[in-house]
């Protein structure tokens, strides 16, 4: 085996790079972006009171550890002391996501060296791709630590693929500094290249590599340890978990146990690994796709890597299940390792894309040159066999761009259903294109293309038809129609290229499954840029620093901001999220506290404890409230409007009222 030592290849044309922004704009129109959503419940006032050590003097949120954890709110706090938070996380999110579709491209673009195959895998992952029954999705709609470190974990395998040790150490030290759970995955494969080459070539690279990635680490690993040592951490790491705190993370974090993830959940993670593990037995098989690199003598092709890609994977959702749920071990639950099988759904989706670009470019040079036509005496009529000669493989090409370009399609959602109808397809695909190579003669390769063709039809048909019901979703007229449209345009533009030398226009053409998979990403995104763009919902769907939608949450929280002391506390409704971000104050505790649990035994019982005794706040009275509020020493409440209570009313709007519960 020969190691890849290629360089990196950086694309630099102005073209991909507008390509990529409209790309980006096009995502946060579709998928939107929230401030002050879901995590940003207990990091933004994190950021808050590094910036202001005033803020939330006795709230128990600040007790657990998490936020030590990394350096990515620390980077925040210090922008926000010269910056708006909000303006910061918005451009934030905005680099991150071109960040994404930047390594997206880059990494398809180093694999498989197309552009065209690149620029359909950002198409593929423009829509965010769940992750099992990881509560993740392979980009967020917030900015938040793994959405900041995700483009540098994709970027992380470019390195990887191409032999850059050292690069690869530094991209995966700084995923570490920002959010170590995201970087899990990576620094299994980076020890996988280097324990490979370290026994196949020499141990004197792998080494500085390693110590780079050491360097890297080292001032996260000693504050955690310092940390922790100060604050006589209640987890030992590898001595088996309390049963109790097990049961709170299970009722709050339920995430972390496959053994409460749904079918889709598991039918997905099965899809995009077949999906990656069919195309590299199919590109195995494939000898115009053996790379030989003259330089070294390690390692054949990217092939290889791929692989240990899914052998990582699979390795960390077998661990990740057997030390969380049946041996269960602190240092495995904290980890959250099944998060870190984002890594296969982008590679598989990325290789899909490299599948279908090259299957559609075959078809459409497959086709007999139409410009035969012109090559006939003008005093002659066509012959109607010459005719049916040029019209069937036309027709033919088209059946095939057509068939293509709609697997193309059911890839541009986040849909289980056409996730894996789309990977049942490219299996059956696999399976067609790897038979007709059997032909033991080229006389006879028509016959096994025909053959390997009724197979794998057979196949696909039989499993659609056995799960009818399940792909019902995800078979769509509309779509159809519109790709068939799209690509009946295509091959019209490319006609009239072909008959006026046009050679620009006919790349177009030759470039058409991109345009049918942007009308199929479109169409099956239509209902929300119809709200975004035609109903003047933008500011709901994409909260623009400054003008966040109105909410009598917000309203709340704000008049607590301006109307009560910094060291006041608060009763609110468990369910409800995000009171500290706009009022910057404490409050006794709600459901989203209990996110960080997996971190600290200690603080997941104090917070269970405290959901207990909060349990039916909407119904409770006034000396349940009198009972609490001597137990908390808390004087201020928040209900709901209907929740009348006999205590005097310092504001309300008009779903929301303020009490203040007495001496």
């Amino acid at each position: 085996m020969s190691t890849q030592t290629n360089n990196i290849r950086i694309e630099k044309q102005p073209r991909v790079i507008v390509f990529l922004l409209l790309i980006s704009a096009v995502g946060l129109l579709v998928n939107g972006y929230r401030y002050g959503f879901n995590d940003h419940a207990f990091y933004i006032p994190m950021i808050d009171r590094l910036v202001n050590p005033d803020l939330f003097p006795r709230d128990y949120l600040f007790d657990e550890p998490s936020g030590e954890y990394n350096f990515w709110i620390l980077a925040m706090a210090t922008l926000a002391r010269f910056f708006p938070l909000e303006w910061i996380f918005f451009l934030g999110y905005i680099l991150t996501r071109f960040a994404l579709f930047w390594a997206i491209y880059h990494l398809s673009l180093n694999l498989f060296n197309s552009r065209g195959a690149a620029a359909l895998a950002v198409l593929f992952l423009v829509i965010p791709k769940p992750v099992g029954g990881t509560a993740t999705a392979t980009q967020d709609i917030f900015l938040t630590l793994r959405s900041t470190a995700m483009p540098l974990a994709v970027a992380f395998l470019i390195p990887y693929f191409r032999g850059r040790s050292i690069l690869a150490a530094i991209i995966c030290g700084v995923v570490f500094l920002i959010h170590p759970i995201t970087a899990v995955p990576l620094i299994s494969l980076l020890g996988f290249r280097l324990l490979i080459e370290t026994f196949c070539q020499s141990w004197r690279l792998p080494a500085k590599a390693l110590g780079v990635f050491t360097v890297c680490i080292l001032p996260l690993v000693i504050r955690v340890f310092l940390i922790d040592r100060a604050s006589h951490s209640d987890l030992s790491p590898f001595s088996r978990s309390n049963p109790q705190w097990l049961e709170i993370i299970k009722e709050r974090d339920s995430y972390i146990f496959i053994s409460v993830w749904n079918r889709e959940a598991f039918l997905s993670l099965v899809a995009y690994t077949v999906i990656l593990l069919a195309i590299l037995f199919f590109r195995h098989r494939r000898p115009s796709d053996t790379h030989t690199n003259t330089n070294s003598t390690i390692f054949p092709q990217t092939n290889f890597w791929a692989f240990g890609v899914v052998v990582i994977c699979v390795g960390l959702f077998f661990i990740g299940s057997a030390f969380v749920e049946w041996y269960p071990l602190p240092l495995i639950v904290q980890l959250q390792i099944l998060r870190g099988l984002h890594l296969i759904v982008n590679l598989s989706m990325i290789y899909a894309a490299w599948l279908l670009w090259e299957g559609f470019q075959h078809y459409q040079k497959s086709r007999s040159p139409i410009s035969t036509l012109a090559s006939q005496p003008t005093n002659q009529p066509i012959k109607f066999y010459f005719a049916f000669r040029v019209a069937c493989p036309f027709v033919g090409s088209l059946a095939g761009a057509l068939i293509i370009a709609l697997v193309a399609s059911l890839f541009t959602s986040g849909s289980h259903h056409q996730l894996i109808l789309g990977s049942v397809t490219l299996v059956c695909w696999c399976i067609c294109f790897h038979f007709a190579r059997l032909s033991p003669a080229p006389k006879r390769r028509t016959l096994f293309t025909w053959i390997s063709l009724i197979i794998g039809s057979v196949i696909w048909l039989s499993v659609i038809w056995a799960f009818r019901r399940f792909f019902a979703e995800a078979l769509s007229w509309n779509i159809f129609w519109l790709v068939l449209a799209g690509l009946i345009f295509v091959k019209l533009v490319g006609f009239l290229a072909k008959c006026r030398n046009l050679r620009k226009v006919e790349n177009f053409a030759a470039g058409g499954i991109i345009l049918t998979t942007v009308l199929a990403l479109l169409m099956l995104n239509s209902s929300k840029l119809d709200q975004v763009l035609i109903r003047g919902q933008l500011i709901h769907h994409v909260n623009l620093p400054g003008k966040l939608p109105p909410s009598s949450w917000a309203d709340v929280g704000q008049w607590c901001k301006t109307n009560t002391p910094v060291e006041s506390t608060f009763f609110v409704p468990p369910k409800t999220t995000g009171f500290r971000i706009h009022s910057r104050r404490s409050s006794v505790g709600d459901w989203k506290d209990g996110a960080p649990c997996v971190f600290s035994e200690r603080y997941a019982k104090i917070w269970w404890s405290r959901m207990e005794e909060l349990d039916g706040y909407q119904s409770f009275n006034e000396a349940r409230f009198q009972q609490l509020r001597e137990k908390y020493g808390v004087s201020l409440a928040v209900v709901g409007k209907e929740h009348q209570l006999n205590f005097p009313i310092l504001y309300q709007n008009h779903e929301f009222v303020v009490y203040a519960l007495g001496e």
